[in-house]
């Protein structure tokens, strides 16, 4: 991708578009803490085959990546910091700070969100926090403009003094566009630090920058026109529809579905924050009808009303009225709204097909299924659960809550409190959230002595999201031994005294270990350590011998044990109601062998070819 010549096109989904165009803007650092839909444009700019590669870093949390990305720009270079929209809660503190110190080499803040929930725990609206930090906000409406404004942004950034942040969602992250490729500038690295008193926040100082902020902030809209930041499409006059990002599209096909494409007007702007207001003044002067089309909370809607009120025009305004606050808007639904606002009839339209959600699952070979395979037939139907963003989230109903990175614990010292003992409590926490915010929870429930049993999932890897390394990761991808943080004496440090160690694929002593510890009291810890399995088979056996897993159909009672309660992908339930093991799916984790009460499934070991 890298060695594109300008002019030169190729097939890139929006994150790979952002890659390269940060790339050609010659980003010196890029840093991230990994969460789809937006991992993939760090790994690219991260892979060894990039000519000429920024330093990249992956941050144990959002905060720690944004801070690292602002200090290399205070310091002349350019940095673009990559997270997902629930990321960005982690990294509002110092977002808020990010106007008020200004920047000197380009900061881009891309973030990937999440409409519809499709990779996420929630949808929320990130754009609303463009209101509060007082950053600038692009929302590109193609793929191509994805690659644009990465391509530009950075400059942008440099001439008005502040970062910018780019948000583009799941749809155009993984979504594929051919690309047209520009000239890639070298890359610019930091020059040297120069003080400034500004950049210490407090009292007066505080105020005043603040008020700079505000002043920088109000004068970007009108640089809109010159960095063609703004479009319109249509000749009508009776009806502006005002629309953002990957919406225009949408807007479009549905407008001609309705033929009303000489009654309306089309306005987008590819900057949403500070909106240029003025450019819409020509737009109202014939306007009667303004619709808004854009998904979740309508930040457009919610910040022109009042520019809107002091206009002077009288209009019908339709928006969150037509478009629902959550999911992702398609096109359905959004010529429907369209059709309900211009009053005409909506196109007719089959019965709607709903697809069955499908339900989450670990991979072949996970240590996770026989994890919760244990646990759950250990603490029976009163046991809570506090789950945890990771892979271990996968299959939901296992949990008795799933909602952001560290709730395991941390909710669950709070239940542990209201039931005094009457339920066992157990939380979850994986490796990766371990390092990203749960060391302060760990640290707090051992100093209280929380009764719960916290069960930290030590996968070596962040895998959920790439099979990122971490500071505890043992190897690096290719297996070779690295120097690590012992996450054994980190949890020691922490204060844990109840530490246990645990491999749930040894199915028997896991059970006796979990008999154990759930009988006791106070606030303990077991380490469950087994690596991704698919992290694993990527490496080369140097074995001479291969395990294959057999089903003996005589001894088979058709109990379903093994494909309905432990739910292993690979083992396929038959017509005649005796399963069978896909070979191509089988790991050779020898779990079911364990869990199989009839003793019809073993292992033979045959020599490779």
């Amino acid at each position: 991708m890298f060695d594109l010549k300008p002019g030169d096109r190729a097939a890139l989904t929006g994150a790979g578009a952002a890659a390269l165009g940060a790339y050609e803007a010659g980003v010196g650092f890029v840093t991230t803490y990994p969460g789809s839909p937006i991992t993939e444009t760090f790994d690219l700019l991260a892979d060894p085959a990039n000519p000429r590669p920024a330093i990249c870093r992956l941050s144990i949390n959002e905060h720690v990546a944004f801070h690292a990305a602002l200090g290399f720009s205070l310091a002349g270079g350019r940095s673009l910091v990559t997270m997902k929209h629930v990321g960005f809660n982690v990294a509002a503190d110092p977002a808020h700070y990010a106007g008020y110190t200004g920047i000197r080499g380009g900061m881009v803040i891309l973030i990937g969100t999440d409409p519809g929930a499709t990779c996420s725990t929630g949808e929320y609206d990130v754009r609303f926090y463009a209101f509060h930090t007082h950053l600038p906000l692009l929302e590109p409406a193609s793929g191509q403009d994805v690659h644009d404004i990465l391509r530009e942004a950075f400059a942008w950034s440099e001439a008005d003094g502040l970062p910018y942040v780019v948000a583009i969602p799941a749809g155009t992250c993984y979504g594929i566009e051919g690309i047209t490729a520009g000239p890639a500038r070298e890359r610019q690295d930091g020059t040297r630090f120069e003080a400034d008193p500004d950049l210490t926040n407090v009292g007066r100082r505080a105020v005043a920058n603040h008020a700079r902020l505000l002043a920088k902030l109000d004068s970007l809209k009108y640089l809109s026109t010159d960095r063609h930041l703004f479009r319109t499409f249509g000749s009508g006059h009776g009806t502006l529809i005002l629309t953002s990002g990957a919406h225009l599209a949408r807007v479009r096909e549905a407008v001609r579905i309705l033929k009303a494409e000489d009654d309306v007007m089309i306005a987008v702007s590819l900057l949403t924050h500070p909106y240029p207001t003025h450019l819409l003044d020509p737009l109202l002067r014939e306007a009667r009808r303004i619709v808004f089309v854009e998904d979740l909370g309508g930040p457009l809607e919610f910040s022109l009303s009042r520019f809107l009120l002091t206009s002077g025009g009288s209009f019908e305004i339709h928006g969150k009225d037509l478009f629902p606050a959550y999911g992702a808007l398609d096109l359905g639904t959004v010529t429907r709204g369209l059709a309900a606002a211009l009053g005409r009839p909506a196109p007719e339209r089959g019965s709607p097909c709903e697809l069955p959600e499908r339900e989450g699952t670990f991979c072949p070979g996970c240590a996770y299924r026989p994890f919760f395979h244990a646990l759950t037939e250990a603490l029976g139907p009163d046991g809570v659960i506090g789950g945890d963003i990771g892979c271990s989230s996968l299959p939901p109903h296992f949990s008795s809550w799933l909602t952001c990175m560290n709730s395991g614990t941390s909710i669950a010292a709070g239940v542990t409190l209201a039931v005094a003992g009457r339920q066992t409590v157990v939380s979850l926490i994986g490796d990766s959230t371990l390092l990203h915010s749960g060391l302060q929870t760990i640290l707090e429930a051992a100093a209280t002595d929380s009764n719960q049993v916290c069960f930290v999932l030590y996968n070596h890897w962040t895998a959920m999201t790439g099979h990122q390394e971490l500071p505890v990761s043992p190897r690096s991808p290719d297996g070779t031994p690295v120097s690590h943080l012992d996450i054994q004496a980190l949890l020691r440090s922490l204060g844990v005294r109840s530490l246990e160690l645990a491999d749930p694929t040894r199915l028997d002593a896991f059970r006796s270990l979990l008999k154990r510890v759930l009988a006791g009291s106070g606030f303990r810890v077991v380490l469950v350590e087994r690596e991704c399995r698919l992290q694993e088979r990527r490496r080369p056996d140097p074995s001479p011998w291969k395990t294959l897993t057999h089903l003996e159909a005589e001894r088979c009672r058709e109990c379903g044990v093994c494909y309905e309660r432990f739910s292993c992908p690979a083992i396929i339930p038959g017509t005649d109601g005796i399963p069978s093991i896909d070979e191509a799916l089988c790991t050779e984790c020898g779990v079911c062998r364990q869990v199989c009460p009839h003793g019809a499934i073993f292992a033979a070991r045959v020599k490779r070819p």
